[in-house]
């Protein structure tokens, strides 16, 4: 499985394909609801759905894009919409929690950071950003 902090009963849509050279995995979770921040009301309205574009590459062999169909739930007391929590990133980066915590396992390993960074086809600034 390509994804360690989540369960496979969490998808309520899993695809694997490879689209120029790249595995894509396509996904949604299922609707568990949520909480209005506003109003406190507990519902599991959507709005519509946005795909974002994540890169995962946990595997530096092969490159691999999540194409994450995150839910923007709208609120039927007060009309406010939120979007889903995003469990594969921590803040509004493009880059995957794991991908980035790999490559930091990998530079204490190696020691090499340049080398190891266009192996998995990451800059220094991309990283550095993310851990600031």
């Amino acid at each position: 499985m390509l994804f360690s902090n989540i369960n496979e009963e969490e998808f309520e849509l899993y695809e694997e394909f490879i689209r120029s050279g790249t595995l894509c995995v396509e996904i949604r979770l299922k609707n568990r609801g949520h909480r209005c921040v506003d109003c406190g009301t507990f519902h599991t309205n959507v709005k519509e759905y946005r795909t974002k574009t994540i890169r995962h590459s946990i595997y530096a062999s092969q490159p691999c894009t999540i194409l994450y169909h995150q839910r923007r739930f709208i609120c039927p007391k007060c009309g406010k919409t939120c979007m889903e929590t995003n469990p594969f990133i921590s803040d509004n980066t493009r880059i995957s929690d794991q991908t980035i915590e790999n490559i930091l396992t990998d530079l204490k390993r190696y020691n090499n950071c340049h080398i190891l960074l266009l192996y998995f086809r990451y800059s220094y600034y991309n990283i550095r950003e993310k851990n600031s």
